[in-house]
Parts: C-alpha cells; structure tokens; sequence
C-alpha cells in the first residue's frame, strides 16, 4: 500500500498547468450548448469534456414519505427528478435501498414513476413493519447516467473495500468495461464510490488492471483525479471558486509538486490558486485508489451535499505538454443524509 502524502510542507502556491487545466473543465459551469477545446496536449479531452459540462446537473429528491395504504404498511412515495431549467436529462431510475443491521447489508426496491414523472412508488416488504428501527436512503439516476446518492451512514474503516457503508456513485456510460485498445486495464474504471467520516470525506476508483504510478524515463506520468464542488462557497458564477481538485500523481514529485494533492482557489480564478498536501491523503491498494480528504478543507456546508466527477490520464511529455486524456466519469449529487425509519 502507497501512501503518498508528505507531512513536512503545508499550502503552497504553486503554477501548474495540468491541474488547472483539469479542474476548469471538470468544475465547468452552466449547461446548455458549449463547445470546449481540447485541452492542448491531450486530443480528444474537448469532446468529453464538453459532454460533461453539458450533462452536470443529477437528479435530486425533495421528498419521501413511507405509511400505510389501503394494501397495508410499507408504501413508499418519493418526489425526485432533474431541474429542468438547468438541463434537458430526465430521472429514469429511483430506489429505496435498506437496512436493518446498521449499514452491514443493503437490500433494494426499485420504484415505479408516476403519471407526472416526479413522483415515484413503490412499496417496502411488509415484514420489515416488525423491525425496531430501519436504515434507508434514496438513489436515482438520469439519462447522461449522473447519480443522486444519500450517504447514509458514516464509514466503519475506509480501508475495507466491503465496508457497508460505501455508496456506488457515477461512472461513464455503457460499457464500464471499455475495450483495452481505447482505455488501458489501469486507467478503465469500473467503479467510483463515496463515504464519509465526522471528519474525513472518502472517494475511491477501482480500475479494471492496476494503479500504477508511471515510468520515469520515458515520461510516462500516471495521474487519477476528482473534482469536489461545494455549493455553499464562493460565487456561483465563478465555479472555480467553488471547486476542488484532489489529484493522485505520484511521479510529480520529479517535478517538486506533491504527489497527493488539493488544489483549490481561495478566492477568484484570477488569483493564484492553492495546493493543499495537508488535507489529503492518496493510498493504493492493487486497482483500488482511495482518496481521504478532509471535510474542513471544503469550508462550511450547510446545504449538506457535494457534486463529484473523476478522471485520469497520462501526461508523456512537459514541453510541450502532450498525453493521453482516458476515462471519465458522470457527475454524482452526493448527500450526507440518514433516513431513519422505525414502524
């Protein structure tokens, strides 16, 4: 297991071309109609990342309500879809996933849409009216496959790859299992998850092969990255100011940046950004990547949820900057929200 964090610098300020780079685009503002150029150096980034600027905006449910009906306890009613003034996507897929040992397990229900298409129903088991108290969170998923996800309960050791309280979030689309000759084994991600701590927020990339950190000569540099957005930051017109990037890339150590970091503008995009190697921790573990980023570091977040999106890529040459743009994933509403349900 690799630990790339060093405890010995705090914030710099530092001018990086690739970081940025990413980060504009992966943090991209309003939807609608945009063509993005591709990030030079890297063919091919223009178009999916002009699909993602188009595609950011997952569902989201603003209610639920669980009792009985005229067929007995366990009727579920859930009003979730996608804000049609921000984008044309539409909720195609709502759950109920629950528990009733504390996260262990999941068990899932998947609802049925309404005539009006924001409502959905369905109906839990009715043996689960005997329980003493039941777990429980919602999941949806729209046309660009952006995922709306309750974290539901905080994670037990975020080193355990079957700790239940893991939570699936957005990959790209069909097939997550691309073919080798366009996306390597080791940048392929097959899944993308999220969980969280009082302290820390935790997302993890399985790939298909291996992560790997590159080869130094040639320059092969290996770099795995998320971007967080905290809406109660900055200046929504200013997306920038909102966003983070936290960036797994060990050979950029060769080139005195951290090869564990947090980049993030402290005011406007015209200042000169931060890299935080304080407030992240990167570790492998064969084709698991786990980021460990600490929740103080995003600032206050009182609406209690987060956007996330992650990619990777190569970088093969610094001057001029050339590589390889590789998979990327949709965008996930993360919620840090404990649906509890005692009959």
């Amino acid at each position: 297991m690799l630990f790339a964090r060093k405890k010995t610098a705090g914030v710099l300020k530092k001018q990086l071309f690739l970081a940025p780079a990413l980060a504009a685009f992966l943090l991209a503002g309003a939807a609608g109609a945009v063509e993005i150029r591709d990030i030079p150096g890297f063919p091919g980034s223009g178009r999916a990342l002009g699909e993602l600027y188009r595609t950011m905006y997952p569902p989201w449910t603003y209610d639920v309500k669980i009792g009985a009906d005229e067929d007995g306890w366990g009727a579920v009613e859930a009003v979730v879809y996608n804000d049609r003034d921000l984008t044309d996507d539409e909720t195609y897929e709502v759950y109920i996933v629950y528990s009733t040992d504390s996260g262990e397990s999941w068990e899932t229900v998947e609802l049925d849409q309404g005539a009006g298409g924001q409502k959905w129903f369905g109906r839990l088991p009715e043996e689960l009216e005997e329980k003493e108290e039941i777990l429980y969170y919602i999941k949806a998923l729209d046309t660009s496959t952006n995922v709306y996800t309750e974290l539901a309960c905080p994670i037990g050791d975020a080193e355990d790859a079957e700790d239940g309280c893991w939570f699936d979030v957005a990959v790209d689309e069909p097939p997550v299992d691309d073919e080798t000759a366009v996306i390597p084994d080791e940048f392929d991600i097959r899944s993308f998850r999220a969980g969280y701590s009082e302290d820390y927020l935790y997302l993890s990339f399985l790939v298909e092969g291996e992560i790997k950190e590159g080869t130094a000569s040639p320059l092969d540099l290996h770099g795995h990255v998320a971007a967080i957005i905290n809406p109660d930051r900055g200046d929504p017109v200013e997306i920038l100011t909102q966003g983070f990037l936290a960036a797994y890339a060990p050979l950029a150590e060769m080139f005195t940046y951290p090869g564990c970091m947090l980049v993030y503008y402290p005011g406007s995009p015209d200042e000169d950004y931060y890299i935080d190697r304080e407030s992240i921790r990167c570790y492998t573990d064969g084709s698991y990547l786990t980021l460990e980023i600490d929740r103080g570091a995003f600032g206050e977040n009182p609406s209690g949820y987060l956007k996330v999106a992650g990619g990777n890529g190569r970088l093969a040459s610094i001057s001029p900057v050339s590589g390889n743009f590789y998979d990327l994933t949709h965008v996930s509403t993360l919620t840090f929200t404990s649906r509890t349900l005692r009959p």
